[in-house]
């Protein structure tokens, strides 16, 4: 599965470093492993992707990615801050790794390490059906309030 075309279709990994509300988030271990690692892998494991990017502040985050031989971007500090936007990280990864305009981006967060290839493919496939922007939520069983 690609793009479509001469479109490239890349997984973009952002893991700051930095989390005030859990600290190393993207690579505080769950059974074992850093939790950025099972984004890593699903990404791979997938085989839809031209290429995998992990971008980050964070040389151990950058380290994980280079032992699964995929793409990183060294992420300023200036957008690695609790203001910093998802666009702002697309964006600065489009630069350094000159994607072209056609580029399909796929925001993989780290931070959701029960997603594996399959809800990868299915998302994809989706998002060739309908050629829209996609966003995965889920539907809170019970209302906290």
């Amino acid at each position: 599965m690609n793009a479509g075309g001469n479109r490239m279709f890349v997984a973009l990994i952002p893991a700051r470093k930095g989390s005030k509300g859990l600290a190393n988030k993207n690579t505080i271990k769950l059974c074992g492993r850093p939790c950025i690692e099972y984004t890593i892998e699903a990404a791979i494991q997938s085989k839809i992707f031209d290429e995998v990017i992990v971008s980050s502040n964070d040389n151990f985050a950058l380290q994980i990615a280079n032992e699964y031989s995929v793409s990183t971007v060294q992420r300023p500090e200036s957008i690695c801050t609790d203001t910093s936007s998802a666009a702002d990280v697309v964006e600065h990864s489009i630069d350094v790794m000159s994607l072209k305009e056609e580029a399909v981006i796929c925001y993989l967060q780290p931070t959701s390490p029960l997603r594996n290839a399959t809800h990868i493919k299915d998302a994809a496939r989706l998002y060739y059906s309908v050629q829209r922007p996609l966003v995965s939520v889920r539907e809170a069983k019970e209302i906290p309030y």
